[in-house]
């Protein structure tokens, strides 16, 4: 005989196939937060009818209301939730957002589960922006080397105007090719 929970305790439950995709992955701390809260919100009956405003989540997460906003628009792009139906201030009923979890079937249409989210790929990602790069994609053309001449001999080195020394002496070392002292300062 099966074990019977006592009170009321709720739990969200996290299949290993969903932690475990690429999507999930590729989501940040905010974004999983915020699925979790959707979660808390679905109780077996309401899928399509998950209200959760971006000021809400933004409480609920302790984020700015455009990090909430981005959340949401990240979720619906890898494909964890749908939007059943939007809102916004400047519609006169004021009723909040409410959602879908493509993980479980819709209460709202019957809908069977999608789980859009284990289609989703991710993009190649590039450390330089499309408009910012110098190289193209499929990569740099080998150029023939011109080789470049050698440096300027010691006898062709440039000499003082006006045979005047333009450094002050104590900061010039005179060398001995020949001699034992390498490096002797003037005096």
């Amino acid at each position: 005989m099966g074990r019977r929970r006592k009170g009321k305790t709720k739990f969200v439950k996290l299949d290993r196939y969903l932690y475990k995709s690429d999507s999930w992955r590729d989501l940040s701390c905010v974004d999983r937060s915020l699925y979790l809260l959707l979660l808390d919100r679905y109780d077996g009956t309401n899928n399509g009818l998950i209200g959760l405003g971006c000021r809400d989540a933004a409480n609920e997460l302790s984020v700015s209301k455009n990090t909430a906003s981005r959340s949401f628009q990240n979720l619906e792009a890898h494909g964890f939730i749908s939007t059943a139906r939007r809102s916004g201030f400047n519609m006169k009923s004021r009723i909040t957002a409410e959602y879908r979890l493509t993980e479980y079937k819709c209460d709202l249409t019957g809908e069977l589960p999608t789980k859009a989210f284990m289609k989703w790929v991710p993009q190649k990602k590039s450390t330089v922006p499309s408009e910012g790069q110098t190289v193209p994609p499929e990569g740099q053309q080998i150029q023939k080397t011109v080789p470049k001449p050698p440096h300027s001999p010691m006898r062709d080195t440039v000499k003082p105007k006006n045979g005047v020394s333009q450094s002050h002496e104590r900061y010039t070392y005179r060398y001995t090719i020949q001699g034992s002292d390498n490096a002797q300062p003037t005096s």
